[in-house]
């Protein structure tokens, strides 16, 4: 028996040679030692960044401007809003399930496509504004929207590559280079916007000017950085095109029919009929929901990703569980959330607006109410939409979604042209719409889930590098 060597090294290192966050409290340890977690954590610390700007700039000028001036801007941003649903749609969440599958020589050539692919959505949103512009000059649409448009017409190519780059990192699990250009964005569009206002030269057309100027400026940063490694095959760029709308049209399809109403034609039927300030009334309580994106949108981020790496590694009961405690976590905080609105959203409302909006307090008080109602709707069923997209069912979705875009577009229609509620008959459509698909979905995924095999037969690895 050898004898023990008593000059070995220590089994603990000294205090000095330590890492110092080994002192920290037992739970921070291991949250900052669970890579999951701190994934988790920067994806909602992301979505505040962009729901915080937009919430803090629509309160910029609504406070600034009138009602009318925000009902502009709110019908300008629906167009912005939608262009980003088709174009996370159409590129990024193919993308995001397709990535997985493909090995590392072709993953680089499938994300050089992909910026292809984008510079196509780019040049069809500006075929779309510029078709507005036209409208508006022959007298279909409002006159005020023309001024806010000319701008649009150079930025919204960057307002979109922001976005764009932004999902490219999170498919990449690269949380750190989103938040790098939406800090950077936020920062430069608040602190100019506030600076206007409080020298009176803020208006619409100079608000978009510097959104997408303080876009522009994100998009160099990102691309001088260039974290996404890619190659261009032109060859490729149309198979792969192909290759996503053979999943992206569902998804395309699933989102346009259900945001549409809502989002795009409502609001721009109720500024025909009752003119701008029924707009401005309606986006500043829009704008209060929009707080819960903070988390949601956060969630969603995270949570696309994560139920296909759960499927493609453990299963569908894994993928179970996964949408099963996204599904609890969200409904326990949305619904608080809501009860805090529907017993304060008035004083909020005017807390934040000012006395020019007075007169409408308990209107907006009642919006406020009924959309808090959408927004737990569409909480409980994110996590069952996003299973449907892992099990690659998007027309299950697509389904879901038509009977949200039927719902809320009858009732709405109903409510504001026959009874004429106004604004008020739009949230009632929105929220009936939302659950109604919410229900849908569960329903779709159950039936999904109990079709779908215990285990894929030829799992790969699906995280990307």
């Amino acid at each position: 028996m050898e004898p023990v060597e008593t000059t070995s090294a220590p089994l603990v290192n000294p205090a000095s040679d330590r890492p110092r966050w080994n002192y920290a409290p037992g739970r921070l340890r291991k949250l900052i030692g669970n890579r999951d977690a701190l994934k988790s954590l920067m994806s909602l610390f992301d979505q505040g960044l962009v729901s915080g700007t937009n919430f803090l700039t629509m309160v910029i000028i609504g406070r600034t401007c009138l009602a009318e001036e925000l009902g502009v801007f709110h019908l300008l941003m629906t167009i912005i809003l939608m262009s980003f649903l088709f174009q996370d749609a159409l590129t990024s969440a193919p993308y995001r399930i397709y990535l997985q599958k493909k090995n590392p020589e072709d993953r680089l050539a499938y994300t050089g496509s992909l910026f292809v692919h984008q510079l196509f959505v780019c040049g069809l949103v500006m075929a779309l504004l510029i078709g507005l512009y036209l409208a508006s000059l022959a007298g279909f649409l409002m006159e005020s929207i023309q001024e806010p448009l000319i701008p649009l017409f150079g930025l919204i190519p960057f307002i979109l590559t922001r976005e764009f780059l932004r999902r490219v990192s999170f498919a990449h699990l690269q949380f750190e280079y989103a938040i790098l250009i939406d800090a950077l964005v936020s920062s430069l569009q608040l602190t100019t916007l506030i600076i206007l206002a409080f020298q009176h030269q803020l208006t619409v057309s100079i608000a978009y000017i510097v959104i997408g100027c303080a876009c522009l400026i994100s998009v160099c940063l990102w691309f001088f950085l260039n974290p996404v490694e890619r190659t261009y095959i032109f060859k490729l760029v149309k198979p792969h095109w192909m290759e996503n709308w053979s999943f992206g049209r569902w998804s395309v399809g699933s989102l346009m029919v259900a945001n549409m109403p809502g989002v795009l034609l409502l609001p721009w039927m109720l500024a025909l009929k009752e003119g701008e300030q029924s707009i401005g009334i309606l986006a500043a309580c829009f704008t209060i929901i929009g707080v819960a994106n903070v988390f949601l949108n956060g969630v969603e981020n995270l949570l696309g990703p994560r139920s296909a790496h759960a499927l493609h590694t453990g299963g569908k009961s894994e993928l179970k569980q996964v949408i099963s405690r996204a599904t609890v976590m969200m409904t326990i905080s949305i619904s608080l959330f809501s009860l805090m609105l529907i017993l304060a959203g008035k004083i909020i409302a005017l807390t934040l607006y000012g006395d020019d909006y007075a007169e409408f307090g308990n209107l907006m008080g009642w919006i406020i109410s009924i959309l808090s109602l959408h927004v737990l709707a569409g909480a409980i069923g994110m996590a069952p939409g996003n299973g449907l997209w892992a099990l690659e069912r998007p027309n299950d979705n697509f389904y879901a979604s038509f009977m949200v875009m039927i719902v809320t577009f009858l009732i709405s229609i109903v409510l504001v042209y026959v009874v004429e509620l106004g604004p008020l008959g739009i949230a009632i459509g929105t929220a009936s719409g939302t659950a109604a698909g919410t229900v849908l979905r569960w329903v779709f995924f159950a039936r999904a889930y109990a079709k779908a095999p215990a285990v894929l037969e030829h799992p790969e690895p699906v995280l990307a590098s």
